[in-house]
């Protein structure tokens, strides 16, 4: 039966967790297929049945990790300033999520992009100032050519690099989500492991008591 209710500012509970579905993260590069949630949420203590229950209230702050972010996190304690999260709820209110994150390679097209323009640009330039200059039609005309040829396998092999540049990261992004996937199941089931053979012991410590008490 409920018999008292006690509230504090400083009562909390912090619980992480797995989850799965499309995911977009801070500081994160690629789409994931899930990640991490760490929620922190005041707390409330009730006393009943002469124990102390526990239990959560109001959602206070909610972020997310990549599995990665965590990793990184939990191995690199107090070595620097922190890893990207991003925030679903902040101050007990949720916050709108961002739907796309401009990728590094999204960001390189686009630097690439403008670097081809620039050069396409000074080489019609040029063109156009072959046919200015005081020379026979012959040498314009060579000129001319030779500016064309460069023009037009520049446009061709930016493509082909370009192409050849996103399969390669594509195939380097599968890599190392697996890896890195395979890196966080095997530290959660190790760790579990642990965790259940010192429950275990400390089980079997205490039937020991138990039984030389008898």
């Amino acid at each position: 039966m409920f018999e008292k209710e006690e509230k504090h500012e400083t009562y909390g509970i912090v619980s992480v967790s797995r989850y799965t579905g499309f995911s977009t993260f801070f500081g994160s590069d690629i789409s994931h297929s899930g990640g991490i949630s760490l929620k922190i949420r005041t707390a409330v203590k009730e006393r009943s049945l002469h124990k102390d229950w526990i239990h959560s209230d109001d959602n206070v702050v909610e972020i997310s990790m990549s599995n990665n972010q965590f990793v990184e996190m939990i191995t690199s304690a107090m070595n620097t300033e922190g890893v990207p999260c991003t925030f679903r709820v902040k101050n007990g209110k949720y916050v709108e999520q961002i739907d796309h994150i401009q990728n590094k390679e999204e960001v390189y097209n686009e630097e690439l992009a403008e670097t081809n323009e620039g050069i396409e640009t000074r080489l019609k330039e040029l063109m156009s100032y072959v046919q200015e200059i005081k020379a026979s039609k012959k040498v314009k005309d060579s000129l001319t050519r030779r500016v064309g040829v460069i023009l037009s396998n520049l446009s061709s092999n930016f493509r082909f690099i370009k192409d050849s540049f996103k399969k390669e990261t594509e195939k380097m992004v599968v890599e190392a989500k697996n890896s890195i996937n395979n890196y966080v199941d095997h530290k959660i089931y190790s760790t579990g492991l642990t965790q259940l053979k010192k429950e275990l012991k400390d089980v079997q410590i205490e039937y020991r008591k138990e039984k030389s008490g008898e």
